[in-house]
């Protein structure tokens, strides 16, 4: 690849730069591996560097990973820096589409649209202020390793594993702001788990970070990132804390032989095409993504953290609606199906709702005690042993529930028609769904 000539000036006035993916106000920095195994910084601005000559402006300096190259292939980049045209949005997700069309068979044609939109987003996840896991679920032989392997070849800086240790993934995530990929994962039910689970659960939002102790003599606590796409698969949903983060993709075994046969070729060349067209639009799209994450439509019933997860993929998929492509449906119908399964209270909190409702009755109030509610709340949770008066305050207050006074027969908590309708109500937004009816 020729060498072109830098402009130190411009990026030395804007660090620290992050040397893999960087967006500010004056445009957008991403890294790359170039033919030879050099790492090259390329600019929205057309122009590269050697980040040895920008050492100053850069946050740090940057590690060849071997995992990473041929991303971006130099014949595409030195085309994109003499002036050739970016791709549409729609050009590209189309692509996607049909590339998943041809190797995969999903449940609904929606999914489809789903894991493409995903795919193109983990682009632009900083723009966002958070972007959703993705989970993918089903018996063996659904495919899912499959789409990991796709997501792999097509995301930004996919990284597929199995196993991984909490410092692989805060480092990979810190260093080269990774696509984190994790297949297996059945493992994080685990004790042992616990650290990557946090990494798991935290990392869907911006500005999460894990503190760690580095250095040799001399030790000092440093903050890493762990804000990065993710998504993972297993043939059990994950744990209730992560698959409130995630969108859920619940897969079926395929019947179409030509796909279900079909293999992800990682030289293919259709996978680096798709790839010169998402790191294109990075560089020259950034600003449309912020702008239409702002301005995206979102409709009423898609609150809380599933507006926040499905936000970031609407705002794609509008910008590429506005290039000729109608992707939108598919997402809200997706989004939909996800707001309507999912569990906004715990099993705990769900008996007890319906069993204070069911105790008020048509009373303006009543006084209820934890140890008098044990046992019909084992009932309705089909648990073996009652919850302890103990536990059963615990989850009245957790609800707001004041308690009201205490004696030889335990504490009292006062139930009024009002609260336990403003309770019910914020916990199962949308009145078609209310699994509890408060009639006093």
């Amino acid at each position: 690849m020729r060498a072109l000539p830098l402009a130190p000036l411009p990026l030395l006035g804007r660090g620290p730069v992050h040397p893999w993916l960087h967006a500010d106000a004056e445009g957008v920095v991403v890294g790359r591996l170039t033919d030879a195994g050099e790492v090259q910084l390329v600019t929205s601005a057309r122009e590269t560097w050697n980040p040895a000559e920008a050492k100053a402006a850069l946050a740090f300096a940057p590690r060849p990973y071997a995992d990473l190259a041929g991303r971006w292939p130099d014949a595409d980049v030195e085309a994109w820096l003499l002036g050739a045209e970016t791709p549409t949005f729609a050009e590209v997700l189309a692509l996607l589409m049909h590339t998943l069309e041809r190797v995969m068979e999903f449940p609904r044609p929606a999914h489809r649209a789903l894991l493409a939109t995903w795919a193109l987003g983990t682009y632009f996840h900083p723009a966002f202020l958070a972007f959703p896991r993705l989970s993918l679920s089903g018996e063996r032989g659904c495919g899912k390793s499959k789409a990991l392997g796709v997501l792999r070849e097509t995301a930004w800086h996919g990284l597929l594993m199995l196993s991984p240790t909490p410092a692989v993934l805060f480092r990979l995530v810190h260093e080269f702001r990774a696509t984190l990929l994790l297949d297996e994962v059945e493992g994080l039910a685990r004790e042992d788990a616990r650290e990557v689970v946090a990494i798991v659960n935290a990392g869907y939002k911006a500005g999460a970070t894990v503190p760690r102790c580095e250095g040799k003599d001399q030790k000092r606590v440093e903050p890493f990132s762990v804000y990065a796409p993710l998504a993972l698969a297993a043939i059990r949903a994950p744990n209730p804390t992560t698959e409130d983060r995630c969108i859920p993709v619940v897969m079926q075994r395929g019947t179409d032989p030509s796909r279900v046969n079909a293999e992800v070729d990682p030289a293919a060349p259709l996978f680096g095409r798709i790839r010169a067209g998402c790191y294109r639009l990075l560089l020259t799209r950034w600003r449309e993504v912020q702008s239409a994450c702002q301005a995206v439509p979102l409709p009423d019933w898609l609150q809380a953290r599933a507006r926040e997860l499905w936000k970031p993929l609407l705002a794609v998929a509008s910008l590429a609606d506005q290039d000729g492509l109608d992707v939108t449906p598919d997402l809200l119908s997706l989004a939909r199906e996800h707001v309507e399964d999912r569990v906004e209270v715990s099993a705990e909190g769900e008996a007890l709702l319906a069993e204070l409702a069911d105790q008020l009755g048509t009373l303006a109030s009543i006084t209820v005690r934890p140890g008098e509610l044990a046992e019909p709340l084992r009932r309705r949770l089909g648990w073996r042993d009652a919850p302890t008066a103990a536990q059963v305050g615990a989850w009245l207050r957790r609800f707001g529930f004041r308690r009201r006074g205490k004696d030889r027969e335990g504490a009292r908590y006062e139930v009024t028609a009002d609260h336990l309708r403003e309770v019910t109500g914020r916990f199962t937004p949308g009145g078609d769904r209310h699994t509890v009816t408060v009639t006093g």
